[in-house]
């Protein structure tokens, strides 16, 4: 049996399994009490959460310096279904150029993107892509993470599928005027993007978050485990 203790109680700072069934809360059972709410339509469905891919429909979880990585790393990976990959909003919070701070995505030309903000600066973002469409995996369960090292450069993210780095790409703009993510007040959101029309159309299955930046290792044995839960 595999040595589960890092993942599952170091740095861990949220864990939805979104196993409620019917609740209009998901509670988070990483201990720390970070439980989300949902809105619009979005329903329990599969053993995760329905987004119809309409606006209105996410889970909102409240801000805190939890979710806020000012230079300090952060992790998130999550089991999705995606029925259209086109800007497919896993989490994100704040926007962009507005009150931003971090947004996980499928997003421009279906391609998997993370990206932190520092709104010191217009327009100032960095982050990596998976310069590969995900179109070919509509409609089918797929497992994907990504991390950040806390720091000023592109290459301190990571993006992973099936527990595989998959990131090749750098994602940024004024990437030199970059400092650090600073605190916005925003909510959390998972399934849209806060104020813009950016939605997921498809299943959330699960979510977890880390205030730590997840070794590759741990990245493949978090597939291991959980992919196989929704095959």
């Amino acid at each position: 049996m595999p040595d589960l203790t890092g993942i599952f109680g170091r740095g861990l700072i949220l864990n939805y399994p979104f196993n409620e069934l019917g609740a209009g809360t998901v509670y988070d059972q990483s201990g720390h009490r970070h439980d989300g709410t949902l809105r619009g339509n979005v329903s329990w469905a599969g053993g995760g959460l329905n987004f119809p891919g309409a606006g209105g429909d996410y889970v909102e979880v409240a801000d805190h310096k939890d979710f806020t990585p000012a230079g300090t790393p952060f992790s998130i990976f999550a089991t999705i279904l995606m029925r259209d990959a086109f800007f497919f909003q896993i989490a994100s919070k704040g926007v962009e150029d507005a009150n931003g701070e971090w947004m996980f995505a499928v997003f421009d030309n279906d391609k998997l993107t993370i990206a932190a903000y520092d709104e010191s600066e217009a327009t100032c973002h960095i982050g990596r892509l998976y310069n590969t469409a995900l179109t070919p995996y509509e409609n089918k369960m797929i497992h994907v993470g990504m991390t950040y090292d806390g720091g000023i450069l592109c290459s301190g993210f990571k993006l992973y599928l099936f527990g595989n780095r998959v990131d090749d790409t750098d994602y940024e703009s004024n990437k030199a005027n970059f400092v650090e993510v600073e605190p916005q007040g925003q909510k959390v959101y998972i399934g849209q993007l806060q104020t813009a029309p950016l939605i997921a159309d498809g299943l959330i299955l699960n979510m977890m978050m880390w205030n730590r930046e997840l070794l590759a290792d741990e990245a493949r044995l978090l597939n291991e485990l959980m992919y196989p839960l929704y095959e």
